[in-house]
């Protein structure tokens, strides 16, 4: 689901943000946590509605990760919208036009609602599922819901695709999963549910 989802890159109004999985730990929030940091991209079309994502498990939220992600993930030349923390502040530099705001509570249902509401879904997902889930597999989980998500109009077809998907990609043995690194994986997820108007997107 990984390298099948790496094939391509993604365009358009791109929102980004990092978000943070993890078990219950005592500890700072936000930036500061010792929860597991994702990065999450998510393209848009004309109408402001979400396409596809791309989540990927970083070292810490740095100028040097986000950069890594975004040439990954992203095609050059589309424009990134963030919040206004520094590490998004160069994507400029990079060949990327960028968007930035600083978030307010006030705006917690407008800026960036979609990428917003599938973070809270997919930790709902992995967290409600799967009960504190170390960080250890954590990308391979996060592959797996992004791999549905950028499907969800193929539902139906799903384990069609998949069965072709892995019967055209190099096999790994369990021991190379298992040391698997935070610098060598992606991801995607499935339909969205908003929490305040129940829409889904198509």
């Amino acid at each position: 689901m990984k390298q099948r989802d790496a094939n391509y890159q993604l365009s358009g109004l791109v929102e980004m943000d990092d978000a943070y999985f993890g078990g219950r730990k005592k500890g700072t929030d936000g930036r500061g946590t010792t929860k597991a940091k994702v990065a999450i991209a998510l393209s848009t079309d004309d109408m402001g509605r979400p396409r596809h994502l791309r989540m990927q498990v970083i070292s810490n939220v740095t100028i040097e990760e986000i950069h890594r992600v975004v040439e990954a993930c992203i095609k050059k030349g589309w424009t990134i919208l963030s919040d206004g923390h520094v590490s998004y502040k160069q994507l400029k530099t990079i060949g990327y036009q960028h968007i930035s705001k600083n978030f307010y509570k006030e705006d917690e249902n407008k800026f960036l609602k979609w990428l917003h509401t599938i973070i809270s879904n997919a930790k709902a997902y992995i967290e409600g599922t799967y009960h504190g889930l170390g960080t250890k597999y954590l990308q391979t989980y996060l592959d797996e819901f992004c791999y549905r998500f950028n499907r969800r109009a193929f539902s139906g077809q799903l384990f069609g695709r998949l069965l072709n998907a892995s019967i055209s990609t190099g096999s790994y043995s369990c021991r190379t999963t298992r040391t698997c690194t935070v610098y060598r994986c992606t991801t995607r997820t499935w339909s969205i549910s908003r929490k305040h108007d129940n829409k889904t997107s198509s």
